[in-house]
């Protein structure tokens, strides 16, 4: 069983979760990119495919589709196992598993409530999918506060050593490389001179995207 296509978006954090590990694993997918900016994930058309109308979503060769991120990074795992990014052993999965789960709780979440409640762009756009829901300005102060606790614990858990678990890049330092980079465009990024090894091992993982 293989990948037949995936509905991506180069920017948005979860769909760049999934471009990073293919191009990590060096894999030849077919990726068709949702322009976020135009809505399209909100036209008749995308609906059809997702009607949660969120991103990515995988279509395999004999028409399932999945469209929850980390189930989908499971998947690409499972079958395209070289270059494995959830660790070699139980242990190693474990703690992968723990660090992708405290990066989405701790960071992406808070990045997001920022950004969709606090962004012209995002007005009555809250969350995602097709229904409008109204910003909520108080969240995205507490989101500010809360991506700056966790950018000084990422940044101290990497102030001695190259990547969150062992000494390899896994599914974890991806996400948090793509969380610190889409904090960019919410000016929440980290800082220089405070979140120095977070900045560097943003790049060092970049450097292996090829």
């Amino acid at each position: 069983m293989k990948i037949k296509k995936i509905y991506s978006n180069d920017i948005a954090p979860n769909p760049r979760r999934v471009e990073a590990a293919i191009a990590f694993k060096g894999l030849d997918i077919d990726i068709e990119t949702i322009d976020f900016a135009a809505r399209q994930q909100l036209t008749p058309e995308y609906l059809e495919i997702n009607p949660d109308g969120t991103i990515p979503v995988v279509i395999m060769e004999d028409g399932r589709q999945f469209t929850e991120t980390t189930p989908i990074l499971t998947l690409i795992e499972e079958l395209y196992p070289e270059k494995p990014l959830f660790g070699s052993n139980t242990i190693e999965k474990v703690e992968i598993m723990s660090w992708m789960n405290k990066v989405f709780l701790q960071c992406f979440i808070p990045l997001v409530e920022c950004l969709r409640n606090g962004h012209p762009m995002f007005e009555n756009r809250a969350l995602p999918g097709p229904r409008e829901v109204a910003q909520i300005p108080a969240l995205a102060e507490r989101g500010k506060e809360r991506l700056g606790f966790f950018w000084d614990k990422a940044n101290a858990e990497l102030a001695d050593k190259a990547f969150l678990v062992n000494d390899s890049a896994s599914q974890a330092d991806i996400d948090l490389m793509v969380m610190s980079t889409f904090a960019k465009i919410a000016k929440l990024a980290p800082q220089e001179g405070k979140h120095d090894a977070l900045r560097a091992h943003t790049e060092r993982v970049k450097s292996l995207l090829g």
